[in-house]
Parts: C-alpha cells; sequence; structure tokens
C-alpha cells in the first residue's frame, strides 16, 4: 500500500512552481468530461515512435512505455527543455521489456482552461516481475490535435483525489448521487453554488479514517493483494459530464498600499511618472487619491484592481494591462473581488490569507480566494468593523 501511495504522489509532485506574492487560488466555472475504464484498455509496447498515434491519448501512453531514446522521450513533452529522469539505463530496460509488461488506462479527466485543452490521466504501468501496479497520474495537453505531457501548477491536491479514490466514488461526487450518509456528508460539504467545487472535495479526503478510506479509495491502495492483471486489448469506456468548479492558481497576486500619491492631477509632472503604468489611465484634471491595489496575473491576462478617492467619493477600478496599454474594463470573475475590495479595503483580504480559517484554505497550501469572499458575505455583520467609509 505504501509503496502505491508513494508512486502516485511522486510522479506528479514535480508539477509545482513558483509565483509572486500570495499563493492564492480561484474558483473557475468548468465543463469536465470524466472518462472511465471500468475494465483497464491494456496498451502494449511497439518498437518504433512510427506506430504511436499522438491523436488520442493511448496513443501518448503507448510512447511513454516504449520510448527507448532520450529523443524519442523528450519529444513527448510540449516543453522541448522539459528535464527528464528516463536515462540511458531506463531505455535499455524499455527495449529489454516482456511482452507481459504494459501499460493501461483507467480514466481522464479532460477540460480546456485558457483556451488550451487538458488531461488528468490516471494509468498503471503493470510488469510481469512486479507484485504490485505502477499507478500514477500525468497532465497531458492537447495541440494541433497531439497530445503531450504537460503540466499546470497547483494541481496536487486534485490529482492525488483522482488517484487515491475509485471511480464509482468519483462520478458519486461529482454527479452529486445520493447514496448514503457518508457519501452525502461529503458532497454537502462541497458544494458551491449548487456545484462541486474540487478543491473542498479534495481536501477531503486527508480527513479520510480507515472505514472511509476502505469504502472510497481505490482498492489496490488498500489491499496488495487484490488482482490488477485484468486489463483488456478491447474494452469500452463510459464518459461522464460535469459542470464543477476547479482552483486554479494565479501566477501573480499582490496586495499594494499606496504611499503619499494624493492629490494627483494629470498634468506634465505626473503624465512622465505615471507613464507606463495603469494608474495613468485614471488620471484627470481632477485631483485623486490612490488607496491601494490588487495585482493578479492569471497566466492569460494582468488586471490591476485600483482603489482611489476623487471628490471625497470612494471608487474601484478595474484595469486590464497588456504590453503597457491599459484600459478600463467590466470583468464578471473579478466583479466580487472588485466590490468587496471597494467596500473592505485591503485590510481584511490581507488579514484573511495571512492567516487563513480552515474554511478558505486553498486545495495546495495558501488561500481560495473565492472561499475567503463567499466567507465575508456570510458574515458581513461580525466584519463590520472592517467597512471603508
Amino acid at each position: 500500500m505504501k509503496k502505491l501511495i508513494f508512486l502516485l504522489f511522486f510522479h506528479f509532485a514535480i508539477y509545482s512552481q513558483d509565483n509572486n506574492g500570495y499563493v492564492v487560488e480561484y474558483n473557475m466555472p468548468l465543463s469536465v468530461e470524466f472518462q472511465v475504464y471500468e475494465i483497464p484498455l491494456r496498451i502494449n509496447k511497439v518498437d518504433s515512435q512510427a506506430q504511436i498515434d499522438y491523436s488520442c491519448i493511448n496513443g501518448l501512453l503507448q510512447s511513454y512505455l516504449s520510448a527507448s531514446n532520450m529523443v524519442w522521450a523528450k519529444s513527448e513533452y510540449i516543453d522541448e527543455n522539459e528535464k527528464i529522469i528516463r536515462d540511458n539505463e531506463h531505455f535499455e530496460a524499455v527495449k529489454k521489456a516482456s511482452i507481459n509488461d504494459y501499460i493501461q488506462l483507467e480514466t481522464t479527466y479532460t477540460f480546456n482552461f485558457q483556451n488550451k485543452k487538458y488531461a488528468f490521466v490516471k494509468y498503471s504501468l503493470v510488469f510481469e516481475k512486479l507484485p504490485f501496479p505502477w499507478t500514477s497520474l500525468m497532465i497531458l495537453e492537447n495541440k494541433n490535435n497531439r497530445w503531450y505531457i504537460s503540466k499546470l501548477i497547483n494541481q496536487n491536491q486534485i490529482l492525488l483525489f483522482l488517484g487515491n479514490s475509485s471511480n464509482d466514488f468519483i462520478v458519486d461526487c461529482l454527479s452529486q448521487k445520493n447514496r448514503d450518509i457518508e457519501t452525502n456528508k461529503i458532497i454537502e460539504n462541497s458544494k458551491v453554488n449548487n456545484k462541486i467545487s474540487m478543491s473542498k472535495l479534495s481536501l477531503q479526503i486527508n480527513s479520510f479514517d480507515e472505514k472511509l478510506k476502505s469504502k472510497f479509495y481505490d482498492k489496490r491502495i488498500l489491499d496488495e493483494k487484490f488482482g490488477f492483471r485484468n486489463a483488456s486489448l478491447s474494452v469500452t469506456s463510459k464518459t461522464y459530464k460535469f459542470e464543477l468548479y476547479h482552483p486554479f492558481l494565479f501566477n501573480t497576486f499582490e496586495i499594494y498600499n499606496y504611499k503619499n500619491e494624493n492629490n494627483i492631477i494629470k498634468d506634465d509632472k505626473n503624465s512622465t511618472a505615471y507613464q507606463n503604468r495603469p494608474e495613468f489611465i485614471l488620471l484627470t484634471d481632477q485631483p485623486i487619491n490612490f488607496l491601494s491595489k490588487i495585482i493578479i496575473d492569471n497566466g492569460d491576462k494582468k488586471y490591476y484592481i485600483i482603489k482611489f478617492k476623487r471628490n471625497n467619493n470612494l471608487f474601484t477600478s478595474i484595469i486590464e494591462g497588456v504590453n503597457n496599454q491599459y484600459s478600463i474594463v467590466e470583468n464578471n470573475s473579478l466583479n466580487q473581488m472588485s466590490n468587496i475590495f471597494h467596500k473592505y479595503g485591503s485590510s481584511l483580504i490581507k488579514e484573511f490569507i495571512e492567516n487563513p480559517k480552515s474554511e478558505f484554505i486553498g486545495s495546495d497550501g495558501g488561500v481560495n480566494i473565492d472561499e475567503i469572499f463567499d466567507y465575508i458575505e456570510k458574515n458581513k455583520a461580525s466584519l463590520s468593523k472592517y467597512l471603508d467609509n
């Protein structure tokens, strides 16, 4: 059991990256396809890369099993400079592999994010001389109708949930199927606006006792003698479609309080000082006092939520920045953040990020900003002292 859990985690733990400012994730509504092979799809080794069909996920897995040299192996990655751990010793072992050594496809969790198609793939390497399966997960990305090994930051807890949980348990949770008291409680504790939050759901497995593990975990994790050599070359799969919230990490999330940037008007001096800064777009002939701002980079675009006073009135603007070109925008995904920032200012948000309550711990450490905002909305009365008048 310990070996299997370690292998599950080790393979994808490398997919973490540094980010700037606070470690903050957000919930994105996603349409997800979850494909399940109740009988795993057996994929055998081939001798030549020319035999691989990279347009399908099982083709990429076949390549991963069969690659017998570094050039072949590196071609599997979307990042050509990716460092891989397979070495000459590994490639020699591949060449000598038994016909009873194979890879099997078990589940895929597929979605679109930032105009890219990704799949979290659960698979097992099965070796003739190994008494347990080498089970793991892989993050794949589809580019130009070809699958590559890729990575996404801050997905370890989601991958751990998809890897450790049984297929039936995952389907029941994502479909909100009421089977029993334990499942119902897990589902209710995972809901946000009547949708499942993968962040909330995946964190719950960390507190499973032995009873819940025995009920909801992949049986191979708990029983080393559980049968696993049951894959077939010809199997059918079942695809489920779900609407849910999935957590992603902001590349940058910073909170900044301005110092002595008051009574700023648009004149020659200030136009020069604020050139190539988002604040420039807010300058007019009416004096402005800059108070605070949130800087957000979600990997797709960069945004600035700037809070300021003009004529003794409080305002908050969302500004989008691309190549030092700035524009004031309406952004539905940032409206709640902007509204709460407008009402409470930076102190409350910083307090909850730096000293998080259990309700808004993120799926991979840090905090989930949407859970913070949900908590604030539900506790307005007790948080009234933080209101920014």
